[in-house]
Parts: C-alpha cells; structure tokens; sequence
C-alpha cells in the first residue's frame, strides 16, 4: 500500500507526507510500515514519488528479511508439502508419510525459525532415532527428507537468510552390508515341487513370480491380455498399488516385456483354461490385496523346511539364477525394469558369476611328486 499527501504546516508552508506498507504474501504477521515527510525544496510531488519508490524496496527488503529470519520450520514443511501435491511430484501417500515423519521426529524444532536450525540439531535428531532403534536405511532417508525441504525453500526464495541445509555433510556410520536372503537353485526347485504337489493356491502367483521376475504388484495386476502367446512375450505395464487400493503404472513409470519360455507358458495356459470369469491372469487369492503374500509365503516355506525369504526375494532368484546361466546383466535389467546398475551388481557379486574360475590358475602348493614322505620340520618345544 502506498500513499502520498500533500499539506501545510502551522507555518502555511507546503510539504509532503510519503507512507508506505508493504505484508508477506507467506506470513500474514509479516508486515512493515514506513514513512517520509519532504519539506522545503524536496517538497515536491516528483521528489514525493520517487522518495515513495525507495520506501517500497526498503520495506520489500525488509519484508524479505523476515520472511527468512521469523519463517519457521513447520510452516516450511507445510509449504514444501502442499507445492508436492499440487505439482503431483510424489503420490499423495508418500507425500502424507514424509510429512508426518518430519512432523514426528522433528518436533522439538517445529517452531524455530528455519536460520537457526544447525546442523547439531539434525544430528540429535539422527542420533536420537538411532537410540530407537530407528534402521540406518530411514535414517539416511529422513537426512534426504530434511534436505529436500530446505533445498526447495532455499530454491523457491522462502528462505532468504538460509544458504544451505543444516543436513548437507552430515554422516552416518558406516553401513555393514548384509548377504541378501535368496534361494538356490535346488531350493527353488524344491520349493515349487512342494507347492505344486500339494495344489497350493498359491503355487501359480509365486512360479509366475520366479519366472518372470515381475514385483508382487504387478504380477496382481496382470491382465490376460497383457499375454503374446504368438511372439511369447508377457507385458508388464500396470501395478497393484496395495494402500491406494488401486491399478496404476509401474514402479519406473513404464511398460516392459519378459520373455515367455516353455516352463511360464504351460503355467500360462493352464490360468487361460481355468480362470475363466475375471480379466486377470492370476487368481484373486484371500488377503493378496491387503499384503498377506509375505505372511503366505513364509509359512509355507518354513513348514517345508526351506530358509525362510520375503516375497521380493523370488525376483531376485530370477535374476541371480539367470545371470548364474550366464545371461548379460543388461538384459536382466531391461526384463525385470531396473534402472539403478547399482541393484544389478549386487545381483552380480550374489551370484558369484564374475569371481567363477578366476583362482582356476593360482598354484602354490608343493609339488605331489614329494609324495607322502614329505613333511614340515618345525623346531622343537622345551
């Protein structure tokens, strides 16, 4: 808002009274007045406008100013949260569990302004996550979710003060990297044996699941027509999306295709001869839409005596046993849709595929024409 009037003193002299007041569009406490009175030689109506002007920067400047210094970090959050529904940047829901993770953990600096948060103050936080103990993965996730809602303030000019995240070079501890649960070949084998010789429900969704590779929400949503018996190939193009409870595009946001060998077409056809009345290919099992695949698959491996494995590890006895049979890892990833050559290589040192043979040539130990008379002398003990 701006103002310019002119008067006369008690003198009957001229002069001009220049206001000016300028609120935050973020924060409606925001707001700064300020005024100027031009007497004398400066009373004059071009000198009024232009000393208006400069009042308006002033108090833009300072407007600007408190923005950054009064901003605090749960109306951060809350603007960082709204501009990622509206721009569709993430789902919905995992927009929800970013907010409410931040709201949760962070509490104890909500209501600091966002210039005061120090890097010790995400360190706590970590800290005291680790004490709960909170996995190394989410905690290096929620330093990238803090990260993300500073460096988005930071690029969309909400924190004018702020030039950098409090989380940028903050480290964990290093992480021991674990052996993946998998299945072998013969317990692969084993396992099917045993499904498909009790007639578990189960046995087509998890062969289905080691010979195509696909991920538990996509085999859930595949459709018949979705087969190529004519070129055999099986597309892959859509997901179950178990908390929407809703069909949508896959993980990468696009279709692929999985070779259809012999072993995936009979089970194929026997679904086409059976499930007759739905225009899915699989069979809609009790409890596969609300996530009890994991639980089904667990207990029936126990009970056969099989080492126990999560329901995604079946995509990974696809890839490690493909790349055992010496398939190019390039192909394994377009197949099963990884974009990320990090997942592939752990894939690879899994399957031993690029040590095999490599100490075939190493020989150190004596020669066996020595023969069995050969021994160490070792110097005796008093």
């Amino acid at each position: 808002m701006m103002a310019i009037t002119k008067k006369k003193d008690k003198n009957n002299k001229t002069y001009y009274l220049v206001r000016v007041q300028a609120r935050s569009r973020l924060q409606k406490h925001v707001r700064v007045q300020k005024q100027s009175k031009l007497l004398g030689k400066d009373a004059t109506e071009r000198k009024a406008l232009k000393r208006e002007k400069e009042l308006m920067y002033m108090c833009l400047e300072e407007v600007r100013r408190k923005e950054g210094a009064d901003l605090k970090f749960r109306e951060l959050i809350d603007l960082w949260y709204n501009n990622r529904l509206r721009e569709k940047i993430v789902t919905r829901e995992t927009a929800m569990d970013y907010h409410r993770a931040l709201e949760k953990w962070c509490y104890s600096i909500l209501d600091q302004p966002c210039n005061s948060i120090t890097p010790s103050d995400v360190k706590s936080i970590l800290g005291w996550q680790k004490d709960e103990g909170i996995s190394r993965g989410f905690r290096r996730k929620f330093k990238s979710m803090i990260n993300n809602v500073f460096n988005w303030g930071i690029q969309e000019g909400y924190l004018q003060s702020t030039k950098i995240s409090p989380a940028i070079g903050i480290q964990l501890e290093r992480k021991e990297e674990s052996k993946p649960e998998i299945l072998t070949l013969e317990q692969t084998r084993k396992f099917l044996t045993a499904a498909k010789t009790i007639a578990h429900p189960w046995y087509p969704v998890w062969a289905m699941a080691v010979l195509t590779g696909a991920r538990n929400g996509e085999l859930y949503a595949l459709q018949k027509e979705d087969v190529d018996l004519e070129n055999n190939r099986l597309f892959i193009s859509r997901s179950y999306n178990n908390r929407r409870r809703e069909i949508k595009s896959t993980k990468g946001g696009y279709y692929r295709s999985v070779p259809i060998n012999q072993e995936l077409k009979s089970i194929i056809l026997e679904l086409l001869a059976t499930n007759l009345d739905s225009d899915f290919l699989l069979p809609r099992l009790p409890g596969w839409n609300k996530g009890n695949q994991a639980k089904t698959l667990r207990t029936f491996l126990i009970s056969t005596g099989l080492p126990s494995v999560k329901f995604h590890t079946l995509r990974a006895c696809f890839a490690t046993l493909l790349l055992q049979q010496g398939k190019a890892p390039a192909v394994i990833m377009k197949i099963c849709g990884w974009q990320d050559l990090k997942t592939m290589e752990r894939y690879i040192r899994l399957a031993g595929v690029d040590e095999a043979g490599a100490t075939d040539s190493l020989s150190v130990l004596p020669d066996k024409s020595l023969g069995s008379d050969f021994c160490l002398a070792f110097p005796s003990q008093r």
